[in-house]
């Protein structure tokens, strides 16, 4: 379950890395050690061996960040504006399987909307066979 209500991959990182410093000290988990854990050490974790790092033969689930704006300036490490600034609206594109998701901020492949009613229309439903109230 995520520790935040935004389920928000970029928040869970964030909020590791600084659970880390506040608990070991500042410095003694990098941003480039942060982020590994959550892309390419995630994937060695739970075993897989196709996902988590960019190279031949992987599957091509990207996503570009859009860091060279005001809020994220002036310079730095790309890597720890990422981890401890970058939030989706920074989200640029976004590629699942080699199809791009995302462009410009915004979905191509699905209507959010229509996500949105679906999840509702789930959600009643799942309540009503629990015998739960929404």
């Amino acid at each position: 379950a995520p520790c935040n209500n935004r389920l928000s991959a970029l928040t869970e990182l964030r909020e590791a890395a600084l659970l880390q410093a506040l608990r070991a000290g500042p410095g003694v988990w990098p941003a480039e050690q942060a982020l590994h854990a959550a892309t390419r050490g995630g994937a060695e974790a739970l075993g897989l061996d196709d996902v988590g790092s960019i190279r031949p033969g992987m599957r091509a689930d990207l996503v570009l960040f859009d860091l060279d704006v005001p809020e994220l300036d002036p310079g730095g490490d790309p890597v720890a504006k990422l981890v401890y600034s970058a939030d989706e609206r920074h989200i640029r594109q976004v590629w699942l399987g080699g199809e791009r998701v995302v462009d410009d901020g915004a979905l191509t492949a699905v209507d959010p909307r229509a996500v949105a009613a679906t999840a509702r229309q789930q959600r009643a439903a799942v309540l009503q066979r629990a015998g739960l109230r929404a």
